[in-house]
């Protein structure tokens, strides 16, 4: 094996820690020529090599050929016996075999401020945007999470994506605040005549790998994992691709705005369409799950027309027919069930389609509240009316429910549709009847519906 990769953890200011790193191995035979994406080496004798890092801010990965200023650069660098290793925009890595070469960088101030300049523009520049982006997607799904409870809060996927946005924002964080530290650091101690401070090694990096492992492991939100895994893979597509394209136009001298816009067009364009594909396959992969518990029947209605109609057979806590003596092959049963650790919520109706508008339907409910600081919330937002103000829910006898309390929809002081609201000690129940159901049917319900 000629050629070994490797991935590379360091701190783009931490000069000092990859100088060490690459000398020891150079001295395990193992010399660095490309730091783009992953860092290559390449097979050598071991020696004992000497290295710097150097930073450049004019210099781009996609200007065609080095400028001016950093061939002069470059020039003296060779003069003094340093030979350039590997570069990556801004940053230039040297080697050299002699041990009493003249340093590159003589004046910590001037690497210091080189450094800085470098931050600024670069990593620290994105960083602070992600850093933005992160808190907004955080706040938008804290307040989704308000505004739609019972399906935010039950719903493994919401939690899954809160999470990785709050590691992303800490992460992010911590590393801005990191460099910030470092940089004040250096600060004082070049003014008193010395170096640069050492870098600190994080564990944040492994602790923000762990994190996410563990939300992927206990979220159990398949779809989700299975997306943010596309997302990956999209991106790694899409970064592959505008690599090649940055270098091709690069080797043919193309000029720095066009390579930079073909590149960044080049990386969107494979994104968007490695997601369009693997968008298609998951909604693919759901329709045929589905289709195992589904059948389409076509009904006619009084005028002979034919209707398709979607029956699904899902298993539902309360049906109809265990509360009016009916059979009509017609019904469909749909329970959307979603569950997380604090909630789970099931929306559940038995319905038929609009040419049996008189027949028994039946549409509820069920929240399962495993957190206690949730039952309030839940319950204002199942009472929540998107009727006038002349509707409400009133108190009702709770005895006949074995409930702690029954709340029931009321309109202009009247009863409205058979509407409740049933409340246990963990659970909560709102079932509508679109028929007048006798106290017996009710018991019968309370029966199925019971914690």
């Amino acid at each position: 094996m000629k050629k070994r990769i490797q991935l590379a953890f360091f701190d783009f200011y931490d000069s000092t820690g990859i100088e060490r790193h690459l000398t020891k191995m150079a001295s395990k035979g193992w010399r660095l020529c490309n730091i783009s994406g992953w860092w290559t080496y390449q097979k050598i004798e071991p020696q004992k090599l000497k290295f710097a890092v150097t930073y450049f801010s004019e210099a781009s990965d996609f200007d065609p050929y080095p400028s001016d200023n950093q061939e002069i650069f470059l020039d003296y660098c060779e003069s003094a016996d340093w030979q350039l290793a590997a570069s990556n925009a801004a940053m230039q890595i040297f080697y050299t075999a002699q041990a009493d070469a003249i340093p590159i960088e003589t004046d910590e101030a001037l690497k210091l401020d080189k450094i800085h300049h470098v931050m600024k523009r670069g990593v620290l520049l994105n960083e602070g945007i992600l850093l933005v982006l992160s808190l907004l997607l955080c706040i938008s799904n804290v307040r989704q999470m308000f505004d739609q409870p019972l399906v935010r809060f039950s719903d493994p996927s919401h939690w899954l994506l809160l999470g990785v946005d709050l590691l992303a924002f800490l992460y992010l964080l911590i590393d801005i605040i990191r460099y910030d530290t470092w940089y004040k650091c250096s600060v004082k101690a070049v003014k008193k005549g010395g170096s640069c401070c050492e870098v600190r090694h994080s564990k944040h990096r492994a602790l923000f790998l762990l994190g996410c492992l563990l939300l992927a492991l206990f979220s159990q939100a398949w779809l989700a994992l299975l997306m943010m895994l596309a997302v990956i893979v999209s991106l790694l597509a899409s970064y592959l691709f505008s690599r090649f394209v940055q270098y091709h136009l690069k080797k043919h001298s193309a000029a720095r705005l066009e390579n930079l816009s073909c590149t960044v067009l080049a990386f969107i364009a494979v994104f968007i369409a490695s997601i369009h594909l693997f968008s298609s396959a998951v909604d693919q992969y759901q329709l045929a799950i589905k289709a195992d518990n589904q059948e389409v029947r076509e009904v006619f209605d009084a005028a002979g027309n034919r209707h398709e109609w979607l029956i699904t057979h899902d298993i539902l806590p309360l049906t109809v027919e265990e509360l009016l003596p009916i059979q009509n092959d017609d019904y469909t049963y749909i329970n959307d069930h979603q569950e997380s650790f604090v909630l789970a919520y099931s929306r559940c109706a038995q319905q038929l389609p609009k040419i049996y508008s008189h027949e028994p339907q039946l549409t509820y409910e069920i929240v399962d509240i495993k957190a206690d600081w949730l039952y309030e919330t839940c319950l204002n937002n199942l009472r929540h009316i998107h009727l006038n103000n002349n509707a409400y829910w009133q108190e009702a006898d709770a005895s006949l429910w074995q409930a702690d309390t029954v709340y029931q929809l009321y309109h202009n002081d009247q009863p409205f549709l058979n509407e409740y609201i049933i409340c246990y000690k963990e659970r909560i129940v709102k079932i509508e009847f679109n028929w007048q159901a006798t106290m017996q049917e009710l018991q019968i319900a309370a029966e199925h519906l019971r914690p």
